[in-house]
């Protein structure tokens, strides 16, 4: 049996100082030990690519399978998600499942936090 961990949120876009409601979901081989959730961004395109963490929580777990629910505060000073033509910023929900001598399986979902709605786009020449 192979291991499954699946992270959603009520939304895909947020302001920043809103507060994010999702859920976790697993179907491990056997229990994790932990569940962790964090919330964080990454840069990609031309140059040094950076990544930042803005929140993590490890949930203490004895279970094989579940389902748990989440709520992330956005802080009201951060990097808005950002395409560019050089440079873009990607914000997202990141689960996994810490299972002792096996593979930890993991999840990303894309979110955009913006006060737009959308990624900030540089206007064309």
């Amino acid at each position: 049996m192979s291991s499954e961990i699946y992270v959603t949120s009520e939304k895909d876009s947020y302001a920043p100082g809103e507060i994010i409601k999702g859920t976790i979901s697993w179907n491990c081989s056997k229990a994790p030990t932990n569940i962790i959730i964090s919330l964080g961004w990454k840069t990609e395109g031309r140059g040094t690519c950076d990544k930042g963490t803005i929140f993590e929580e490890k949930i203490p777990c004895s279970r094989q399978e579940g389902e748990r629910t989440f709520e992330i505060k956005i802080p009201e000073e951060c990097p808005p998600s950002y395409s560019g033509q050089l440079i873009s910023i990607l914000w997202g929900l990141k689960a996994s499942a810490d299972i002792s001598w096996a593979r930890d399986p993991k999840a990303v979902h894309p979110i955009v936090i913006s006060k737009l709605g959308q990624a900030y786009r540089p206007p064309s020449s």
